[in-house]
């Protein structure tokens, strides 16, 4: 059986394999603290580009007019 030797009087070498034998995994968890983004933030990304889906021909659907516009000149060009 080895000596009972006290933690302050083991060389730095020996400290620090004791050390990593202590350590664990974190597994599959992530210690790091994460945060949902903050709404108001601007976002790069998100601004820069605009999807083709968000505008037809030029009129944004968002706005309410743009829409019935389209409508009826899509029902002209079918006659």
């Amino acid at each position: 059986m080895e000596k009972f030797i006290p933690y302050e009087k083991l060389s730095k070498k020996q400290q620090r394999e004791r050390d990593n034998k202590q350590r664990l995994s974190w597994g599959a968890l992530r210690p790091v603290t994460r945060k949902p983004p903050d709404p108001r933030a601007y976002r790069r990304q998100r601004t820069k580009t605009r999807q083709w889906s968000d505008t037809l021909s030029g009129f944004d659907f968002d706005e309410g007019g743009g829409a019935a516009f389209f409508m009826i000149l899509w029902q002209g060009h079918s006659k």
